[in-house]
Parts: C-alpha cells; sequence; structure tokens
C-alpha cells in the first residue's frame, strides 16, 4: 500500500483567537477512505485502518478505546468516558464536555460507527451547530488517535488541540478531507506525544460550517507514557511545510507522518 506524506504545517495561534501556543513535538498518522455511495456506511476502511495499525505501533498491546458501544443512545454531554486496559483493568477516566453533541448511531447520511459491520454507535456533532467539545482526562496522557466520517463535504472544517500540564494550548492541528468524495468519507487521525513535556491533560475539537455540516467520531484510542512502544522506531518522512490535508481526490491515502513543532 502506498504511503502518503501529507504535508504539514503548524497554524499560528491567533488565527484561533488563542493565545500563549506551545512549542511541542508530535508523530502524527493519517488515512483517507473515500465512499462511493454515501449513503451506506463503510464496512471496510483498509488506508484509515492501516493508518490506525501504525499508531498502534508506537503504543504497547491492548490500550484503551472508547467506542461508544455502551453509551446511550441520545445521550448528550456531559457524557463520562471509561478507558478501560483489557490488560490490566486499569481505567483512566475522562469527561466529554461542552458542544451540541450527542450519541448516535448508524445514519444514511454519511456519519456511521467505525467498524460499521459489528457496532453502531458514535459520536456526532453539527459543525455549524456548537460543534465544538473537549475531552478532559483524570490523568496526562501521551497519544490520541480517532476516527471521523463526514467530515467537510459541505465545507466544515476540522481543529483539534492539546491542553499541557504548563496549563498551555498547543497550536491546533488542522484535519481536513478536501472535495465531494468527502461526504461519507472515513478517516483516521492519530498523533503521539514524543516527550513528556508535551503529554496533555485535555483535547479540544473545534470545529466550523458556513451551513449545517454534521461529523461523526468514533474509537478514541489513548496512551499514558509508560503505555508506549520504547522498541518500535517512529516514521521518519521529511517535514513539508504547508497544509495537512487529508484529501481523497485520486490519493488512496495513507500517511504515517513525524513533525516536530518549532
Amino acid at each position: 500500500m502506498p504511503i502518503l506524506r501529507t504535508p504539514v504545517a503548524v497554524l499560528a495561534a491567533a488565527m484561533m483567537g488563542m493565545a500563549g501556543a506551545a512549542q511541542a513535538g508530535y508523530l502524527q498518522f493519517s488515512g483517507t477512505d473515500a465512499n462511493g455511495d454515501p449513503g451506506t456506511p463503510l464496512t471496510s476502511v483498509p488506508n484509515s485502518a492501516a493508518a490506525e495499525g501504525l499508531f498502534k505501533a508506537e503504543l504497547a498491546a491492548n490500550v484503551a478505546t472508547e467506542d461508544f458501544e455502551g453509551q446511550s443512545v441520545g445521550a448528550t454531554a456531559p457524557l463520562v468516558l471509561n478507558f478501560t486496559n483489557v490488560s490490566t483493568g486499569v481505567v483512566t477516566s475522562a469527561t466529554l464536555a461542552g458542544g451540541s453533541g450527542r450519541v448516535a448511531e448508524n445514519d444514511t447520511d454519511g456519519r456511521y460507527s467505525i467498524p460499521s459491520g459489528s457496532t453502531s454507535k458514535f459520536w456526532a456533532v453539527d459543525a455549524a451547530q456548537s460543534g465544538d467539545f473537549t475531552i478532559s482526562f483524570s490523568q496526562a496522557i501521551s497519544a490520541f488517535g480517532f476516527y471521523a466520517t463526514d467530515v467537510g463535504d459541505y465545507g466544515g472544517e476540522l481543529w483539534v488541540d492539546l491542553l499541557l500540564a504548563s496549563g498551555a494550548w498547543t497550536s491546533p492541528f488542522e484535519i481536513r478531507y478536501a472535495g465531494q468524495d468527502a461526504d461519507g468519507a472515513a478517516l483516521f487521525f492519530g498523533l503521539v506525544a514524543e516527550g513528556s513535556d508535551d503529554d496533555f491533560t485535555q483535547i479540544r475539537f473545534r470545529s466550523t460550517a458556513p451551513q449545517t455540516d454534521v461529523f461523526g467520531f468514533d474509537n478514541f484510542t489513548i496512551a499514558t507514557r509508560n503505555q508506549l512502544n520504547d522498541d518500535t522506531p517512529p516514521p521518519s518522512p521529511t517535514p513539508i511545510p504547508g497544509t495537512l490535508l487529508l484529501a481523497g481526490l485520486g490519493l488512496a491515502g495513507l500517511g504515517a507522518m513525524r513533525r516536530r513543532v518549532r
């Protein structure tokens, strides 16, 4: 499978109306899968799943994932998330707060659970209607990954940024799936903090849209510093200045990217 080294850039904090953006370094992983029939959930997401595999190769086995299957349909924020390590039984609790999101089931408008063949629930937000939300953790986190569906088919945009233990926010990571192929498409995005100073206690999802544009989120995966796999060499493509564009336009795209914010 070809590896797409997607251009990456740090957006100025001022563009997001934020101050005190921190300098930080993260490994980034992304993959996208177009959907030729947006009314039907994808049952296979090979590019996104391959990116998730590279992300998880940096982590110890059996790290914790919130797949929303244990949540009630229609539940809104604040929502308690319990990330349970299946090997140790250790639970990292978190609170999803803010916005007008809700727990939803597979629909016919391009949002669905991953993998949709065996699961049905996910977190849905309207980017034009208070779609911003945060996830606050009970301890410092070193890695975070997630799936998203139907991002940007109506021009909506998505960013995530991290709150460090120092109290500073990182510059935002821009995540965009461009073009009409975004309708019903799936993407995976993950990041791993390169040093303990880059660990974080909260992740913030910020979205905008010129009109109604609903995004679906699923399979939030986390790891703490002691759950990183130090034996796995990180990917090392050369960073290229630009905008992180998760594009399905002829790029059957899987990207494993390393970025150090300077």
